[in-house]
């Protein structure tokens, strides 16, 4: 009997130890991947919104049209809302972040040929996204900053806080509360 309590003993040790980790493991992921409200994106350069186009894709630090932008690197898409039968600016201003959403859009039934991705019956793919909901009352026609990647099946690629301020380079700074 005193083995059999040994035992039990140690089992429930080890789970203890198992679930510390494992919340440890998590608190890691969250560190690294959330933006949480009251963080803040700082435009520092105006951004021009061509005739009805209401994004604009960001790669490297840089603004690129559609085309330009490999939607399996990480990117973001500045989105705006209003009208967009004309060209719009958005000038360089400080944007809260009022919320952060983590979600994944399946895009189904898309074929690639050459560099051109077309609806098809290729294989299954995902938009791991960073939806990061702005603010600022000079500037309410600016909606939201989608940040993510393309990616085969499934996993985990959300991008890190790190991979997004690298997407953004000088263009937006990121700031988190404390940093």
């Amino acid at each position: 009997m005193a083995r059999f309590v040994r035992l039990a003993f140690a089992a429930l040790l080890l789970s203890l130890a198992a679930c510390q980790s494992l919340r440890e493991n998590q608190a890691r992921w969250h560190r690294a991947h959330d933006v949480p409200p009251g963080a803040v994106a700082i435009l520092e350069r105006a951004v021009e919104f061509p005739t009805d186009r209401a994004n604009v894709y960001i790669q490297d630090g840089q603004v690129r049209p559609y085309g330009g932008v490999d939607l399996y690197s990480p990117h973001c898409e500045l989105i705006i809302r209003g009208d967009i039968s004309h060209a719009r600016t958005v000038s360089p201003d400080t944007f809260e972040i009022y919320r952060s959403v983590q979600e994944i859009n399946p895009i189904y039934g898309m074929q690639t040929s050459g560099s051109a991705t077309f609806p098809g019956a290729g294989e299954s793919r995902a938009m791991f996204q960073t939806t990061l909901y702005l603010r600022s009352k000079s500037q309410p026609h600016v909606y939201q900053l989608v940040c993510g990647q393309w990616v085969y099946g499934s996993s985990d690629d959300y991008l890190t806080v790190a991979q997004i301020r690298a997407v953004l380079g000088n263009l937006i700074v990121l700031k988190l509360q404390g940093s």
